[in-house]
């Protein structure tokens, strides 16, 4: 049993279903894969496993479909020693499916039915009041419906409990929302859409940061793939956060696991540039090895990869 420092994730469980391609197909056109698989996934999903793995003690909040693939979830949770007080079946409901090409170079594109998971309610959200109020952090992505999301944000301000919100897929945030955000956590492209800019604007990283702390979040951590991250916060410069060279495989699940990276070392107390680089390690660690959740890392692992890049 994990005694590290407690989190809520609010959870969409999907299963992927992954075709290996040499490269992604353009539009109209038939590409033959390679292999295929199928596994766990789900933004959400990801990141619970994730900080299970990184010695969280996690707890999901999550509606699942009633067919072969949302019954899957449970026992793969709780394998992963997740709590699933909070997690609940609808009757009749097919669960969520992702659709994942994954070409030679470790590049993907993904297509998600949503499925029952989307369509978690404010009042299962409420519900898991007791485990808001145990918990150091919760945290959200927004293929959920905007009432789970705003609940979400409404109850962690209430219960003292920090915020971390990856917006993606991306769509527009009501500033209310932005304003009782703790950390958000967006890649370059998804903060050019929440600022409501095209995304071929002529815009530096540190205008973006600058823009989105104008709109009330209260900092921001903005990935931008191969080419590292940034911090920003109030009243400070700017941080880039290198990256780390490695063998990349497979890159769906970098930007879930940076996120788990980044809770679990702000649960333990770390300042924002140094959860930025623990999750940059958990990140790269994810994307030399195929999957989703199976690819998220463990503690050791992650100390081990940074002790040697001092």
């Amino acid at each position: 049993m994990s005694v590290g420092p407690r989190a809520v994730c609010i959870a969409c469980w999907n299963v992927d279903l992954v075709t290996r391609v040499p490269r992604l197909p353009l539009p109209g056109e038939t590409v033959l894969g390679d292999a295929f698989s199928s596994g766990p996934g789900g933004k959400g999903s990801n990141v619970a496993v994730g900080l299970a793995r990184l010695g969280a003690q996690v707890s999901v909040v999550a509606r699942l479909g009633d067919d072969e693939y949302g019954r899957r979830a449970v026992p793969f949770w709780q394998g992963e020693g997740i709590d699933c007080t909070h997690a609940q079946v609808a009757p009749g409901e097919p669960n969520a499916v992702a659709t994942i090409l994954v070409a030679d170079d470790g590049e993907n594109s993904i297509a998600v039915f949503r499925g029952a998971g989307f369509a978690l309610g404010a009042a299962q959200v409420r519900a898991a009041r007791p485990a808001f109020e145990r918990a150091a952090l919760v945290t959200m992505p927004l293929e959920l419906q905007d009432k789970a999301i705003g609940a979400a944000l409404a109850l962690a301000r209430e219960c003292g409990t920090r915020s971390v919100l990856n917006p993606a897929p991306a769509r527009a945030l009501p500033g209310d929302w932005l304003r009782a955000v703790d950390v958000l956590t967006p890649n370059a492209l998804e903060a050019r859409q929440l600022c409501d800019l095209p995304a071929d604007a002529a815009i530096t990283p540190a205008q973006l940061g600058a823009r989105l702390l104008e709109r009330g979040v209260g900092a921001v951590v903005m990935t931008c793939g191969a080419e590292g991250a940034w911090v920003f916060e109030r009243g400070q410069v700017p941080l880039p956060v290198p990256p780390f060279a490695v063998h990349t495989v497979d890159t769906v699940g970098a930007g879930d696991a940076f996120n788990a990276g980044l809770a679990m070392a702000l649960a333990e107390g770390a300042s924002l540039a140094q959860a930025a680089r623990f999750a940059s390690a958990t990140a790269a660690l994810a994307t030399t090895r195929p999957g989703a959740a199976l690819a998220m890392p463990h503690r050791a692992e992650v100390n081990s990869f940074l002790t040697a890049r001092p």
